[in-house]
């Protein structure tokens, strides 16, 4: 993993998460109430951010199937929705920020004023378009809108490439901790966390039914993170070996989950990554004949596992129908005929401003179908803006990496960043939302890492350009 790794930390990291796993699922209200208190009050007197952000992703992502959205929840009020950790965990993070005075240099800084201003107009223009008189419909709001202070956050509290190093190889680890219960799940078709949930053992009907994917929110920044760590010409913090490794591993979960649009997005960012930046070296075509020679062998291994491949490839074949003009593909795909209309449906009533965050929004949102979703909540005003934000992202990176020297490391993470939002954006589109003017945390900790990476990358480039002309003057 980590070239230097500081196993005391690790240690303290799963601890933290084993203690959480325990109080969640299977002690009282009161002991869970009180540990998630001392995880704020460690928190806060902690100068530890990667640990802490990605312990608390975990609470929202799921560790090995349990933990998971809305499992850490403080009921603070009697009647009212429980306020999970992780809300003031945002909280505590912004007064660390505004208390410690962290900047950030971002690039595309501009552009997150501006999507904040509308942000602004659709939170006002929702309760004007006609919003319930309810705290609670509020309260419900409020913890759509409060993750995107993760945006705000997450640069300036993880802002030198040793943090970054550190969070990404929590999230690693974490990431293999999913994998294996996935193998688990798969070959016993045992939900580790439906069992906690419902303290009644639950059997998935193994390949069948089997649509698990765990840690989805972890999965997508780990291969984005392997191929951004794969993208640097030197001062790796992790041996090639284990991110090829991870990669393969991404891939592998995915596969086995059945999950069209992952499979394919996965599939092309790693193919183009690997065409485009990566050579062909004696040590990558060994580590991907062994990986590949381990897999074939454990497929083959077992009836469950053969029959999951089975139920997979039959998945992909319904693109064939899909491609020839079936929009359900047989039967297996119901946002082209079903979710999308009754969403866009909404929009052709609203389609300048949409529905903004009213009681309308609320009830008829789908993460199923994303774009649609953003056109119905943003109108079209909205969903050009936040895709003119895409399209301006996309451009200057590739336009750094047409002005940066080939001698510069950080070249070719460039055009990676585009390959990986590229990735994204196909299961945005296909599988599930990602992007939007609110969020779950489980969304909003990887595009803000995602982002942030992506400005600190963008400044370190710039700024080894700036010391490499200072040097030769």
């Amino acid at each position: 993993m980590l070239k230097n790794i500081d196993f005391k930390k690790y240690t303290y990291f799963l601890f933290l998460v084993a203690v959480t796993i325990w109080v969640t699922h299977f002690s009282t209200t009161i002991v869970s109430t009180s540990w998630y208190v001392c995880l704020l009050g460690l928190y806060f007197f902690s100068d530890d951010e990667p640990l802490w952000m990605a312990f608390f992703l975990v609470t929202v992502d799921g560790f090995m199937g349990f933990l998971g959205l809305y499992s850490t929840t403080l009921e603070a009020i009697p009647g009212l929705p429980g306020v999970e950790v992780v809300q003031l965990y945002f909280g505590l993070a912004f007064f660390k920020v505004i208390y410690k005075k962290r900047s950030a240099q971002l690039f595309y800084d501009g552009w997150m004023k501006v999507l904040l201003g509308y942000l602004i107009f659709l939170i006002a223009y929702g309760i004007a378009f006609g919003l319930e008189n309810e705290f609670k419909i509020y309260l419900r709001v409020i913890k759509m809108l409060f993750p995107l202070i993760l945006f705000y956050t997450v640069p300036r509290l993880i802002n030198t490439s040793e943090t970054y190093a550190r969070l990404f190889s929590l999230l690693f680890l974490v990431f293999i901790f999913a994998f294996v219960a996935q193998l688990i799940s798969l070959v016993t078709g045992f939900n580790p966390g439906i069992y906690a949930k419902q303290s009644s053992e639950i059997v998935l009907e193994v390949g069948r039914n089997f649509r698990v994917l765990y840690n989805e929110g972890i999965t997508l920044i780990t291969i984005s993170g392997a191929l951004y760590y794969l993208s640097l010409k030197d001062k790796k913090p992790f041996n090639d070996l284990f991110l090829y490794l991870v990669v393969g591993l991404t891939f592998a979960m995915a596969f086995l989950s059945a999950t069209r649009g992952w499979i394919l997005a996965l599939g092309f960012m790693i193919v183009v990554h690997f065409v485009l930046f990566q050579k062909m070296n004696a040590k990558l075509i060994s580590a991907l004949a062994i990986f590949f020679l381990l897999f074939t062998v454990a497929l083959i291994s077992d009836t469950s596992f053969q029959t999951q491949v089975q139920f997979t490839f039959d998945r992909l074949t319904t693109l064939e129908a899909l491609a020839g003009g079936d929009m359900t593909a047989d039967g297996s795909l119901i946002r082209f005929d079903e979710r999308g209309p009754i969403v866009m449906e909404v929009w052709e009533d609203n389609p300048l401003f949409g529905a903004g965050f009213s009681d309308l929004f609320l009830e008829v949102q789908d993460f199923h179908v994303g774009n649609q979703n953003i056109l119905m909540h943003a109108g079209l005003i909205g969903f050009v803006l936040l895709n003119s934000f895409f399209g301006f992202f996309v451009i200057t990176l590739y336009n750094r990496y047409r002005n940066t020297s080939n001698s510069d490391p950080y070249k070719y993470t460039f055009p990676s960043f585009i390959i990986l939002f590229a990735g994204w954006f196909f299961i945005h589109s296909s599988s599930q939302q990602i992007f939007a003017y609110y969020g779950l945390p489980v969304n909003i900790f990887p595009q803000a890492v995602f982002f942030s990476l992506a400005g600190f990358t963008y400044y370190k480039s710039t700024h080894s350009l700036n010391t490499n002309s200072l040097e030769d003057t």
